[in-house]
């Protein structure tokens, strides 16, 4: 656990400990503390709701944390900013995945884990390590926080959007906008779901979710997981849509102005 005078200031009034956290050196401005383990789509998950909650979009009120944070930090926090704590999760195998594989395992750090070598992903002990971390951040979170913590699904915020943004509004008592921007989409944040199947072999998974059945059944990740989300739109076939959409809704959403020519063009279209 870092102390607060082991962080170091690397950007004006940010300080931050290597890859594992930064903070506000200003400890009051520290309002949102986004939780999460590495590649599990949290910076995604947090533009989703900087952009339909304007009370929380300031980022200069946000902080990060990959690790525990030590026990004076988190009282600090909790005295001085009043600090509501967002931990984001996802499937460990899917975060498992992008951290064996994307950018060619790039974020397979050896003080993160045990491995015999860089090359040994495709075990059980892996999987396990990775959800053991998500599952300490988890309790760890919870039990400083209590009712300012709240714990979130990235799969959520791609695919269920509705739901993620209920739970935030209940959260923090605000109401969103209904936004969904093109901008975190953009910015290389935006973490694979559904996938893992092609690069874990069914023996390991399969021993890796027996043993943390418990977790799963909590946050609700299905043993074949998620991955039909990714399809999910589609009817009996590729051609056909199963969800449609208002065009017209979807326009304001977007900040397009509905004058007398834009509502020429879409007179004919109902639904998309």
């Amino acid at each position: 656990m870092s102390k607060l005078n082991e962080f170091e200031e690397t950007t004006p009034n940010v300080l931050a400990d290597g890859w594992n956290a930064y903070i506000r050196k200003d400890l009051k401005l520290n309002k949102y503390l986004l939780v999460s383990w590495r590649m599990s789509g949290s910076e995604f998950s947090k533009e989703l709701i900087r952009e339909n909650f304007p009370e929380l979009t300031p980022n200069e009120h946000w902080a990060k944390t990959h690790i525990v944070l030590n026990a004076d930090i988190v009282a600090a926090l909790k005295k001085e900013a009043d600090t509501k704590v967002f931990v984001i999760i996802t499937d460990p195998r899917e975060v498992a995945m992008n951290i064996g594989f994307y950018e060619n395992g790039l974020h397979l750090a050896d003080f993160d884990y045990q491995l015999d070598s860089k090359q040994n992903v495709n075990t059980s002990e892996f999987l396990n390590q990775v959800a053991q971390k998500q599952i300490d951040l988890i309790r760890f979170y919870k039990k400083q926080f209590g009712n300012s913590c709240i714990v979130l699904r990235y799969e959520d915020a791609v695919f269920n959007q509705k739901i993620f943004l209920e739970q935030v509004s209940k959260f923090t008592k605000l109401k969103p906008l209904g936004v969904d921007n093109a901008r975190k989409y953009k910015r290389s944040i935006h973490k694979n779901v559904g996938d893992f199947h092609n690069f874990f072999s069914h023996g390991p998974l399969t021993r890796h979710y027996l043993g943390y059945k418990k977790f799963y059944k909590e946050y609700k990740y299905p043993e074949e997981s998620l991955q039909n989300l990714k399809y999910d739109w589609h009817g009996a076939s590729s051609l056909d849509l199963k969800n449609k959409s208002s065009y017209q809704q979807m326009l304001k959403e977007n900040g397009v102005i509905l004058d007398r020519e834009v509502l020429a063009r879409i007179e004919s279209i109902d639904e998309y």
